[in-house]
């Protein structure tokens, strides 16, 4: 059972951090030096199978990422950030709502988690700040 749910976990976790691959409203821009940065974090193998657009909403999904913050203590995801704010960073509207929904999403499946099981059953969360600072 404590497979399932960190494989939940992770798989949710990966929808917040890759959401960019979803959608192909992207904008067309020059990727800037700092977003090369970011791209630079990203695996190889997965980049050289993106397009253009798959970039930049990657690049945004790393920007938004470092505003998802973790409550230990009550086990629940928030965003730290405004749309009006993410805006200003270079986050669509679309990342910004699509993010919202998939942490909405996993503090669900946490709560229904820790609704269901016995306080025995554990799982590790992931801390997205932590994740794309490596």
């Amino acid at each position: 059972m404590k497979k399932r749910i960190v494989l939940l976990v992770f798989v949710l976790s990966s929808m917040i951090v890759f959401s960019c691959q979803n959608n192909s409203t992207a904008n067309r821009q020059e990727v800037a030096n700092e977003d090369l940065e970011i791209l630079n974090k990203a695996d190889s193998s997965i980049l050289s199978k993106m397009d253009i657009e798959e970039k930049l909403r990657l690049i945004q999904a790393y920007k938004i990422a470092e505003y998802i913050d973790l409550n230990l203590t009550d086990s629940i995801y928030t965003l730290s950030i405004s749309e009006e704010d993410a805006k200003k960073i270079g986050v669509s509207e679309d990342i910004y709502h699509e993010v919202v929904l998939n942490i909405n999403q996993l503090n669900e499946a946490i709560a229904a988690f820790n609704h269901s099981h016995s306080p025995n059953d554990t799982f590790e969360l992931t801390d997205f700040k932590k994740l794309i600072k490596k």
